[in-house]
């Protein structure tokens, strides 16, 4: 009896070193994998360590990070393009649906700054707001005729001053342009125009 209590005691220390070892290789491992960041072609990183986010871009690469207290975070600083519709009104009160394009790119060297002060989620924050408001302020300086035969002027104006707009507000963003795809006035006004 007592051969067999040595014996389970001598197993039981055994079973414990190897769990104990293999526990140390997991953590080894993952310490060593937590180590490395990558940052994919066309994109910026973002280093948080400890939900305090570093203001350097990452480079697209490999790098090194501290383990366990750090992320990186990528995004992505090729040309995107966000659309949308709004409602505007010209200077006769004809109410106009407005479809546009916004093309851009984010500066690389701000893209922490933008994730810090504005999340992931920057284009639904910062885009449509302002773009309502120039569009607005523009149109309104036009009757609904002349918008339709001056289209590109009074879209090169909206364009110019989204962009000032965008550098004097929130200076995120390169290469802007503005399109306007498509202007849908009410049914009275479309009938009046074919009509004359």
């Amino acid at each position: 009896m007592r051969n067999y209590d040595e014996e389970s005691k001598w197993t039981l220390s055994k079973v414990m070193k190897v769990v104990g070892f293999s526990f140390l290789g997991i953590f080894l491992l993952c310490t060593i994998w937590g180590s490395f960041y990558s940052v994919s072609p066309g994109h910026r990183g973002v280093m948080k360590v400890m939900s305090q986010v570093k203001d350097v871009s990452l480079a697209p690469g490999w790098g090194f990070k501290v383990p366990f207290f750090s992320e990186v975070i990528e995004m992505s600083v090729q040309t995107k393009v966000y659309t949308g519709t709004l409602d505007a009104y010209t200077n006769d009160m004809q109410n106009v649906t407005v479809e546009y394009v916004i093309n851009y790119e984010l500066i690389p060297d701000r893209v922490p700054r933008l994730y810090e002060n504005v999340g992931i989620d920057y284009q639904e924050t910062l885009l449509p707001g302002r773009i309502y408001d120039v569009t607005k302020s523009e149109f309104g300086d036009w009757k609904a005729q002349q918008l339709i035969s001056d289209r590109p002027k009074v879209v090169a104006n909206v364009q110019k001053a989204f962009r000032e707009k965008l550098q004097a507000e929130c200076n995120y963003f390169n290469n802007v342009i503005v399109q306007v795809k498509d202007l849908q006035f009410s049914k009275e006004f479309d009938k009046t125009n074919e009509d004359k």
